[in-house]
């Protein structure tokens, strides 16, 4: 019996659900932390919100709708009689895909080490946090540290390609090379997020996953991989890690301050243009010890719904400190030549702080801007579920595609994956790493695997 992919209405229910619910968290985690925005513009805020997100589902549902009669939902009838089974994805070419992925992936990051400890002399000795604000702070002192520290974060990005074919094709790998790329692609992305030091690496780590696991349920598997129709436990062991290292790498912004948990996150929480609400912040401030685990579930808890608070301010301030969206877009055309003016920031982002990009978006373009983008993205998110629904001769190009729609969708709310170099860049080597297999196997689909009876 063959799989049964999901078809494109119930993939579309089923991105809602996950979206509704991933809002309903933030607010929880809004409500839990004795703060709120110093802008006061709630009521604003929810409203752009709501407007925002309803037209892009709106517009994604009416895209689907559409060209949801031209859509094949079993695999095997596409593959075979429309492009024979050549085009399936062997097996042998799914092993030689992950291992050769984890392998560029690990060389990527001993190249991004050996950059950062030999040629820029950073001393890690001292904390992870102290050297990620040693190493912002330091010039490639010739230029094979140059071209070493570009050829380390194109290569180790290519453990995220790694990470995806092991979620999808989860129980169709030996056990041993399952094994094997999973220590990989786990030592990769871990190792250079904690390379980095950086939360908001951890987050999009967390998004590409989320994204490959709901690829994973269109094609009629379980959202998440099972083992003797059990959730595999690495699964958890692996969730588990990059929750502890957020919260490790808080800890060492905390040690980095000379006082208590308490203390800091006083001082921290007007920087992220937050406020207290007064009694409950009171009630706490009397109830907890100064040294109290709760200061640090606040601050991380702060750190992922401040870009919610800054939106506010970008409602309400909005065309008065430049322009906000495309940022990272803009950048590198501009270090492409191809546009001549300076990248400017908004008053907020100057300060080093993310704005949700509905806030963006009006800040730069106004009540039409939110609209259109609006309506562009609903466009593109439904592509990308007809793609995924109808097209078993996806390959990279098309995955990255459908990842980028997904990550953009649930990193909105924090800024948009377009404005995260670390989210783009892996989708560019899994469009590399589909013409580089090539070389070596003949082109196939990443999505159906032969012999899946």
């Amino acid at each position: 019996m063959y799989l049964k992919r999901l078809s494109a209405d119930k993939t579309f229910f089923l991105i809602l659900k996950l979206f509704v619910l991933y809002m309903l968290i933030n607010l929880a985690m809004e409500a839990i932390v004795p703060l709120k925005s110093e802008f006061n513009a709630f009521g604003l805020r929810l409203m752009v919100n709501i407007i925002f997100y309803s037209l892009i589902f709106f517009v994604a549902a009416f895209t689907v709708a559409s060209y949801k009669k031209n859509i094949l939902t079993v695999l095997p009838p596409v593959v075979d009689q429309v492009y024979g089974n050549n085009y399936a994805l062997s097996k042998k070419k799914l092993h030689f895909m992950l291992l050769s992925s984890s392998l560029i992936g690990i060389s990527g990051l001993l190249f991004m080490v050996f950059d950062l400890v030999v040629f820029k002399k950073i001393n890690y000795s001292l904390g992870l946090r102290y050297a990620r604000y040693q190493w912002m702070a330091t010039p490639p002192p010739h230029i094979f540290s140059s071209i070493l520290s570009k050829l380390a974060n194109g290569f180790v990005m290519f453990v995220f390609t790694t990470i995806f074919l092991i979620i999808l094709h989860w129980e169709n790998i030996d056990k041993k090379i399952r094994f094997m790329t999973i220590v990989f692609a786990g030592i990769g992305a871990l190792g250079f997020a904690a390379v980095h030091a950086s939360r908001s690496t951890i987050i999009i780590i967390g998004v590409f996953i989320i994204s490959s696991l709901i690829v994973r349920k269109t094609q009629g598997k379980s959202f998440l991989p099972h083992k003797k129709k059990k959730t595999d436990k690495k699964i958890y062991i692996l969730i588990g890690a990059m929750i502890l290292l957020i919260f490790y790498i808080t800890i060492l912004s905390f040690r980095m301050w000379d006082g208590s948990y308490k203390t800091f996150f006083e001082l921290a929480y007007p920087f992220f243009r937050a406020a207290p609400r007064t009694e409950y912040y009171d009630y706490l401030n009397t109830a907890l010890s100064d040294n109290s685990v709760l200061y640090l579930v606040f601050y991380v808890l702060m750190y992922f719904i401040h870009c919610q608070w800054t939106m506010e301010g970008t409602l309400l301030l909005s065309g008065t400190g430049g322009q906000g969206s495309f940022v990272v877009i803009k950048h590198y055309l501009h270090q492409l030549g191809i546009i001549s003016e300076p990248e400017t920031l908004t008053f907020i982002q100057n300060d080093g702080l993310f704005v949700a990009f509905p806030g963006t978006v009006f800040n730069d373009f106004g009540v039409l801007g939110v609209l259109f983008f609006a309506s562009l993205f609903g466009l593109l998110l439904g592509r990308a579920i007809i793609h995924l629904c109808g097209s078993s001769r996806s390959g990279g190009i098309g995955i990255a595609f459908a990842i980028l729609m997904f990550g953009e969708l649930i990193l909105s709310p924090f800024g948009g994956a377009h404005e995260y170099t670390y989210f783009v860049l892996p989708l560019i080597d899994m469009i590399i790493f589909e013409y580089f297999t090539r070389i070596f196997y003949k082109k196939s689909s990443w999505l159906y695997m032969a012999n899946i009876a």
